[in-house]
């Protein structure tokens, strides 16, 4: 008799179980990082999303979008509107990645799926500036509060009897020259002398005092266009007349890159105290 074959489930090869989820220390450790630079990375992400958000918030209540590409350039109407979906993405990319890092344990240190958000961020504001070029419908979105409200920079008009002395001589010579002092001989002391601590507190001097200056402008264009605080200034005047709108975006966006600086002087000079060794001699080496 012929043999039969016996049925029965085929034999598979084992599947390759996956490694365990791993923990924020496990997380941190296979990315090469001290507890402190991971706490700065994620403080980091969560600025970037904010000015992200924030940026977005700004574009909706005047109706234009500043930006740096390069040179400050305003963006209006449909390139503005553009920009404004190109801020969601990155929002949304950025949730994500926060949601991983603060999420469940999971088993992969890399989305990959997050290149390609971050590259539609990207994509959507390559078209914004491109249709700025070709002057695409740019005058004809306007925003949804008035040109010349104030209340979307209320944190401006709080902390203006603290930082409009900022912006009076000699405080803001003195704010620029020891900002530009500062990082040279960080950079100098870091390069030549591989004092990586020295640059860390001269890099939070450096950051601090452009931060004040930052902070001062601001404060010295939201009052002047006012005529706040007795400040008296013609020429910002008939800015703030002639586009008020523009002029109210460039405001905000001059604030917050001082609370950015801020924020970036305030990891310098903690690293100082905080970076590990390991770390630092990774600065001279790079250096």
């Amino acid at each position: 008799m012929a043999r039969q074959r016996r049925r029965g489930r085929k034999h598979l090869p084992p599947r390759k179980k996956s490694g365990l989820p791993l923990q924020d220390e496990d997380f941190a450790a296979l990315m090469g990082l001290s507890p402190f630079q991971w706490t700065v990375q994620q403080l980091t992400l969560v600025s970037v999303c904010a000015s992200v958000v924030l940026h977005a918030f700004i574009t909706l209540c005047y109706g234009v979008a500043p930006v740096f590409v390069g040179a400050p350039v305003s963006l209006m109407g449909l390139p503005a509107l553009v920009w404004l979906a190109a801020d969601g993405v990155w929002a949304w990319a950025l949730v994500c990645t926060l949601r991983r890092r603060w999420g469940p344990p999971r088993n992969l240190p890399v989305d990959p799926r997050a290149a390609w958000r971050y590259g539609g961020g990207f994509c959507l504001a390559a078209v914004a500036v491109g249709l700025a070029v070709m002057e695409a419908w740019q005058p004809m979105w306007r925003g949804l509060v008035g040109a010349g409200a104030s209340w979307p920079l209320w944190p401006v008009q709080v902390a203006l009897p603290v930082c409009l002395p900022l912006a009076r001589e000699p405080l803001s010579g003195w704010a620029i020259a020891v900002a530009f002092g500062a990082l040279v001989v960080s950079v100098a002391a870091l390069k030549w002398l591989g004092q990586a601590r020295v640059f860390l507190v001269l890099m939070a001097l450096s950051l601090a005092a452009f931060a004040a200056w930052v902070w001062g402008e601001a404060c010295v264009r939201f009052a002047g266009a006012r005529g706040l605080a007795g400040v008296a200034l013609p020429a910002i005047q008939a800015k703030a007349q002639a586009a008020p709108a523009d002029f109210n975006a460039w405001v905000w966006a001059l604030w917050w890159t001082g609370v950015l600086l801020w924020l970036a002087a305030a990891s310098a000079a903690a690293g100082v105290f905080h970076l590990p060794r390991v770390a630092l001699e990774a600065m001279r080496q790079r250096a």
